[in-house]
């Protein structure tokens, strides 16, 4: 089954849930920035306090669409607010889409855009929606620390573990869902490139390159009839 299912959450006290609803009709309508920021503040302490995430959600949503100039955080909250609530599509979209395109070179659009498109994966029977997001990770993430390398960065390796990780997912998928050995060995090759001495790489490459057993040979149909006995 699906696992886009939101979390369950104790409901909130009608005077309560009224209180946020008046926060979100104040956070649209005014206009000064220091009361709309106050209104903001008050809203997300409110729904944090009650474990709300879909009032989270809700807020952070009115503080991207009414602010003249959101930035990345404001994005990323909006996004990362819809993942916790279990609103999976929405994350997506937020993250594939707006985050990707307005900060390619940040890494928390591709991260949470996999992250959203694997939650949205049927485990009984995956269908590969994550597979792109997690090729377009692995592909940032060394981009990232190549240009991070070149520039005599200490942090030339900062995104190893992402990529690293997107690599065994497309590996696994591979083999197990599409049982394609030889992009699963591909895969399993990148990891080796960027960590050469990685043990489960190395096992999984060497159970995947395993020939097939041999079946045992079947006995000769008898044909029914005694042999001669030479008598």
């Amino acid at each position: 089954m699906s696992h886009d299912i939101k979390s369950a959450e104790r409901p909130a006290p009608d005077h309560v849930l009224t209180a946020i609803a008046d926060y979100k009709l104040a956070i649209q309508r005014d206009t000064l920035p220091e009361f709309k920021a106050k209104y903001i503040a008050s809203a997300i302490d409110l729904a944090k306090k009650l474990g709300n995430k879909q009032a989270s959600a809700d807020i952070a949503y009115l503080v991207y669409t009414t602010k003249k100039n959101p930035v990345n955080t404001d994005v990323y909250n909006w996004g990362i607010s819809n993942y916790q609530a279990g609103n999976y599509k929405t994350a997506d979209s937020i993250f594939c889409g707006i985050y990707e395109s307005k900060y390619p070179t940040e890494i928390y659009g591709y991260l949470w855009c996999a992250r959203s498109k694997i939650a949205q994966e049927d485990t009984a029977s995956p269908t590969g929606v994550a597979v792109e997001a997690y090729d377009k990770l692995a592909a940032i993430s060394r981009s990232l620390d190549s240009t991070a390398k070149v520039a005599g960065s200490a942090d030339s390796t900062k995104y190893k573990a992402q990529a690293l990780n997107s690599y065994f997912y497309l590996a696994g998928f591979y083999n197990n869902t599409k049982k394609d050995k030889e992009t699963a060995l591909s895969y399993l090759n990148k990891v080796l490139e960027l960590d050469p001495e990685n043990a489960t790489a190395k096992q999984y490459k060497s159970i995947i390159s395993r020939p097939p057993a041999k079946q045992p040979a079947r006995p000769a149909a008898s044909s029914g009839t005694k042999p001669k006995t030479g008598k």
